[in-house]
């Protein structure tokens, strides 16, 4: 007879946390609690019948106590909580608090707790800065010295390498051992999406409803649906707890088959379900380039007597749609058997609802 498994996701009302509490309510047959972690109590806003007990969980994992209380009896710990700021001038303080010493929280918890799995929830901007990513794999690549989104990257890299380290640790009363993962999911589209598309919607919004394209059109960029980021954080636990020696201690890409492809191509469906449209020309990004080289120019001889909260042209996000980033995910595949499991077509009609309907 299956052992019942209790499971603690961090961050559950967040963007990923959601739908990974609703597929472990529809796909995993082992777990028979879920705990939710967040700093409000856990709302459910997908459509799915709940088949599992659920026990909401207010707490901040920046406080230890309240994070080991929720440890107690838990058999794995799914870690997606976590501050993220794009902005060109991002809280750094926030982010290494939330992002490092959480983390540091949330694998002592594990230790004292005798917590058996714990499965984090990385990025693929950990290995973003200006070079182009083709289909690159884990080992194939270094951690920038300057990440694209610095403070952002940094703080989620630095959490990353300690989940990975503490792989094989005992727990604290000599009984039993911690496994570790970290999966590093690309660009996320889907139901609650607070960033990505989203955000593409709001400039279009604020640009009299056309989003301006940038770069030569020739870029790609590999987009996945949330619920198959959800999907790989089940299938990864349940490989640490069959395999841990096999799986543990290492970073995971994960992608799946939604096809690479230019950015302004991708959410172009998304704009025209809001009446908006991408401009006819495309702004090169030696253009961007030059502009913003007199940005910065001006700024700094203004500086004595204004200094702007945020710039006019955001780089980071420039190199971002003027580059190419896509990685491959044959290590998720082969040692965790990772697919899958929601179609392009399907995952882009529950987007599409979605967007059409999202506040901007």
């Amino acid at each position: 007879m299956t052992k019942a498994t209790t499971v603690l996701v961090t961050g559950a009302n967040g963007f990923y946390g959601q739908f990974i509490v609703k597929l472990l309510h529809e796909k995993d047959d082992e777990v028979t609690e879920i705990r939710t972690f967040d700093t409000t109590p856990f709302v459910k806003n997908l459509d799915y019948t709940e088949t599992k007990e659920v026990r909401s969980i207010v707490g901040d994992i920046c406080n230890f106590s309240t994070l080991l209380n929720a440890c107690e009896k838990v058999d794995c710990v799914i870690h997606a909580a976590s501050v993220i700021d794009f902005s060109p001038n991002p809280d750094v303080k926030a982010m290494f608090q939330n992002n490092v010493k959480g983390t540091e929280n949330i694998i002592e918890a594990c230790l004292q707790a005798k917590v058996d799995q714990l499965v984090y929830t990385s990025t693929v901007d950990v290995v973003v800065g200006k070079q182009r990513l083709a289909y690159a794999r884990e080992m194939q690549v270094d951690i920038p010295e300057n990440p694209l989104f610095p403070a952002y990257a940094k703080s989620k890299y630095e959490a990353e390498a300690k989940v990975l380290q503490a792989n094989g640790k005992i727990h604290k009363d000599g009984d039993g051992k911690l496994h570790t993962l970290a999966l590093r999911s690309v660009a996320t589209y889907g139901e609650n999406d607070p960033y990505y598309v989203t955000n593409c919607l709001k400039n279009a919004a604020n640009t009299r409803g056309v989003l301006v394209r940038l770069g030569s059109g020739r870029e790609f960029m590999q987009q996945m649906y949330v619920g198959n980021v959800a999907w790989a954080h089940l299938v990864a636990r349940r490989a640490l707890k069959e395999h841990p020696e096999k799986t543990g201690g290492l970073p995971y890409f994960i992608t799946d088959d939604t096809l690479p492809c230019n950015i302004f191509d991708f959410v172009e469906p998304f704009l025209l379900s809001r009446g908006f449209r991408l401009s006819d020309t495309r702004i090169p990004f030696w253009v961007i380039w030059i502009l913003y080289i007199m940005q910065q120019i001006v700024l700094a001889l203004l500086s004595p007597v204004y200094k702007p909260s945020n710039p006019m042209i955001p780089i980071q996000q420039v190199y971002y749609a003027c580059n190419t980033y896509v990685v491959n995910r044959k290590r998720a595949s082969e040692i965790l058997k990772y697919s899958p499991i929601y179609q392009s077509k399907d995952a882009m009609a529950g987007a599409a609802k979605y967007y059409s309907q999202v506040k901007l």
